[in-house]
């Protein structure tokens, strides 16, 4: 037993949008954004939601 569905909210709007994105990530921030990914694999759904 364990989490299928998770959200995943932030302030950071370009990480949302590129937490959201299937393309890969080049940019400063592509080593976090690629973790993201591979953990978003664990889950069922995930969500990504800009909170401001």
């Amino acid at each position: 037993m364990g989490l299928r569905d998770t959200i995943i909210e932030g302030d950071s709007l370009t990480v949302i949008k590129k937490g959201k994105s299937s393309s890969m990530d080049r940019s400063k921030i592509g080593v976090f954004i690629q973790d993201i990914k591979f953990e978003q694999r664990k889950f069922k759904e995930v969500w990504f939601t800009f909170v401001s």
